[in-house]
Formats: C-alpha cells, sequence, structure tokens
C-alpha cells in the first residue's frame, strides 16, 4: 500500500502515525477476519442459524469500523426485527462490495 491510499484509512492513519506498512497490516487482518466473518454469515443465512449470524456480525463490526467503514457498520440489521432474513442477504452483497473496493486500495 503506498502512502497516498494509506490516508484512505483514516483512522488508522492517525492512530499508527502514517506508518505505511503497519496500516497495510491492520488493513488485511481486518480485510481477512471480514471476508471469513462473510462467509460464516452467508451460512447462517442458509441454514437460518440466529446465533451464528450474530457472532459473525458482531465481529464484522468492529473490523468495518477499522477500516473507516462505520456507516456500513452502524447499519447491521437487528436480528429481532421481523425483516432479518430478507435484510441481512442484502447488507452482507453491500460489505463483500465495500471489501472489494478496499482491497483495491491496497
Amino acid at each position: 500500500m503506498d502512502k497516498s491510499n494509506s490516508q484512505a484509512f483514516s483512522f488508522l492513519y492517525e492512530l499508527l502515525e502514517g506508518d505505511p506498512d503497519k496500516i497495510s497490516l491492520i488493513v488485511n487482518m481486518a480485510v481477512h477476519s471480514i471476508e471469513r466473518d462473510l462467509s460464516g454469515s452467508f451460512e447462517a443465512v442458509e441454514n437460518r442459524d440466529i446465533k451464528k449470524a450474530q457472532d459473525h456480525l458482531h465481529k464484522m463490526k468492529s473490523n468495518l469500523a477499522h477500516l473507516d467503514l462505520k456507516e456500513i457498520s452502524s447499519r447491521i440489521p437487528n436480528h429481532k426485527n421481523e425483516d432479518f432474513w430478507f435484510a441481512l442477504p442484502t447488507y452482507l452483497e453491500e460489505v463483500k462490495a465495500n471489501i472489494c473496493n478496499v482491497k483495491k486500495l491496497m
């Protein structure tokens, strides 16, 4: 990741004092974790496993925030809403698209 792209992650840039190597390491770890949680979340949707969905969404939320994707992390569907199983796949696809964009910056 070059220095100009590292600034795309302003939270990490500030926290890590602009060190592009550290920012790249954290971004890579967060992306990998989110991809793993996306996979688990899609499985949870397929199996209608609310516990598994909640676990993966909870882990995903903080990693999204680390990548300055706080807006999307704040919109995680609420499992108590009637439309949870309908809203979750759409949300997961949106997260997946955002992660693809993050990977382009790396």
